[in-house]
C-alpha cells in the first residue's frame, strides 16, 4: 500500500500479488468454467460474479466486488496474469487490454483518489 502525490492529485494505491499458477490455469480447475482461449479472456472472466476455480456458490466474489468498489469511489483496478494485462477505469468508463510479456502468478493494482475535504 502506497499513497501518491499530494492535494487533489493524491491517490491511494494497494497491490496483491501471488507467484501461482495464474487465472487461466486455476479457473480451468473447474469443469464449469469454459476453456479460457487467452489471458485477457480469462482475466475479463476472472471478474465476473461467480467465477471460481471451486464448485462452490460462495466463491467467486472477490474480483467482481473490488471492480464495483473501485468504480464506486472513482477508482482503478489493473490486474494481470500470464501474458495479459487489464485495467478498469471508472474515471473514463473504459477498459485497457494488453498483450505484456508472460509473468508467474496474478498481480493486482488498486488505485483509488483522495477524499476531497468539504
Amino acid at each position: 500500500m502506497q499513497v501518491y502525490g499530494r492535494g487533489q492529485k493524491k491517490f491511494l494505491e494497494i497491490g496483491v500479488a501471488d507467484y501461482g499458477d495464474g487465472l487461466a490455469a486455476t479457473l480451468a480447475r473447474n469443469p464449469k468454467n469454459r476453456r479460457m482461449a487467452s489471458d485477457l479472456e480469462a482475466i475479463h472472466y476472472a471478474t465476473r460474479l461467480g467465477t471460481s476455480a471451486y464448485d462452490d456458490p460462495t466463491r467467486g466474489t472477490g474480483l467482481y466486488h473490488l471492480l464495483e468498489l473501485a468504480f464506486k469511489h472513482g477508482g482503478s483496478v489493473q490486474i494481470r496474469s500470464g501474458q495479459a494485462k487489464i485495467r478498469y477505469r471508472a474515471d473514463q468508463q473504459k477498459v485497457h487490454r494488453f498483450v505484456v510479456p508472460h509473468v508467474r502468478g496474478v498481480q493486482i493494482a488498486l488505485t483509488l483518489r483522495a477524499r476531497t475535504r468539504a
